[in-house]
């Protein structure tokens, strides 16, 4: 991809945990604000927002698995709302 002037421009490759969905929405906004990343998308076991996205369905799974990664163990992406907005 080039930049305005010309040059090339060279993108940082991100990768964010996505449980609830607010790190991802943050990468987003700076992505749009003209931030040159690729964002990768992170998920654990518990992927309540990899379901959200692949289903369309808001709404608890099941119970939560522990992993070690606990701000992530979660069965909804409260957070979500930023990333539709």
């Amino acid at each position: 991809r080039s930049s305005p002037e010309g040059s090339s421009e060279r993108r940082a490759r991100v990768a964010v945990p996505c449980g609830a969905g607010g790190h991802l929405a943050a990468g987003l906004l700076a992505q749009q604000m003209g931030l040159p990343i690729t964002l990768l998308a992170a998920t654990n076991a518990n992927d309540a927002l990899h379901r959200l996205l692949a289903t369309g369905e808001l709404r608890a799974h099941g119970t939560v698995s522990q992993t070690a990664s606990p701000s992530m163990d979660i069965q909804v992406p409260y957070n979500v709302w930023r990333l539709l907005f």
